[in-house]
């Protein structure tokens, strides 16, 4: 069944976030430190996904906010891995300071939105829309 695939997806995911990071030793201190973020956060998300999937199951569709959260933090994470890697390559260190400042703003921005997962009020902006839409708005909203 889908529940008990999920489970063993979501367990294989939560014991693989034990084990660290395989990223090659020639790579500058800094990008490492980064990289190992995007590999625990990967990790992270895949488990986050699952359980959004798990709790919204037919509805996601209808969950644009959340989607918009989750798309944002593949993104930041993607963009992480590709400035680290082009960055390594180039071997510069102003360029490595450079991805670092990169690197910290969107790990900002990737906490934000793991935490705006959890803690939202998109329930409220739905009613809001949706009156709006329907012309009738709540008072007790405004």
């Amino acid at each position: 069944s889908a529940v008990a695939y999920f489970a063993k997806k979501y367990l294989e995911l939560l014991i693989g976030s034990l084990t660290p990071a395989d990223i090659p030793q020639d790579i500058d201190e800094t990008l490492r430190e980064h990289l190992k973020f995007v590999d625990s956060c990967t990790k992270r998300f895949a488990r986050t996904l699952i359980l959004c999937s798990a709790r919204y199951r037919g509805k996601m569709l209808y969950k644009q906010l959340t989607l918009d959260r989750l798309f944002w933090i593949v993104v930041d994470l993607y963009a992480m891995s590709a400035v680290c890697a082009y960055t390594h390559h180039l071997k510069s260190p102003k360029r490595i300071s450079l991805a670092g400042l990169f690197c910290e703003n969107a790990k900002k921005r990737i906490e934000d939105n793991f935490q705006a997962l959890k803690n939202n009020n998109d329930d409220l902006a739905r009613k809001v829309a949706n009156d709006i839409l329907s012309g009738v708005v709540s008072e007790s909203v405004l």
